[in-house]
């Protein structure tokens, strides 16, 4: 026998929200309800408890942070990683590091807007960040580019750099 008249769950409509943590490490309670949260935007100051919230979100696809602080400006390590419906992220403008593996393994990152004025430390350059002077390779965005092509000088890859770049593991 057949059985009919069964039809799937309708897809959940994307939600977006705007939060300002006041104190950082209070963010996952700023969020109400996150499982189909597809845009945040976030201004105040967070910390590394802020991050862990920030990657169980379960589909998130932009993250604006561009008017956010970070404590001590340092991205932690591995910030956003294993974020993979990340499609869209702007660092805070006054982050002056990152730790190791803080944009790895996100794998439909397509836009990223890092700090790079003069007094900034990255440079994205062919889908891959560098320190200014682009002795350091930081990340490799996997979906901006076919290829890796590191830059003439180059002196250290960092811890979890290529994670999540298809075809080079």
């Amino acid at each position: 026998e057949m059985i009919t008249g069964i039809v799937p769950p309708a897809k959940a409509t994307k939600t977006k929200a705007s939060v300002n943590v006041n104190v950082p490490g209070t963010l996952a309670t700023l969020l109400s309800d996150s499982r189909n949260l597809g845009q945040l935007t976030i201004t105040g100051t967070l910390d590394a408890a802020d991050f862990a919230t920030l990657r169980s979100l379960p589909s998130v696809e932009t993250i604006d942070m561009h008017n956010a602080n970070i404590v001590d400006d340092v991205l932690p390590s591995l910030a956003f990683s294993g974020l993979t419906t990340l499609h869209n992220l702007a660092l805070p403008s006054s982050m002056k590091d990152m730790g190791d593996g803080a944009l790895a393994n996100i794998p439909n990152i397509n836009a990223l807007v890092i700090p790079e004025d003069d007094n900034k430390e990255y440079v994205i350059a062919d889908g891959v960040v560098y320190n200014r002077a682009m002795t350091d390779v930081i990340a490799v965005l996997p979906t901006t580019i076919d290829s890796v092509n590191i830059a003439m000088g180059v002196k250290h890859i960092h811890a979890h750099a290529l994670e999540g770049v298809k075809g080079v593991w």
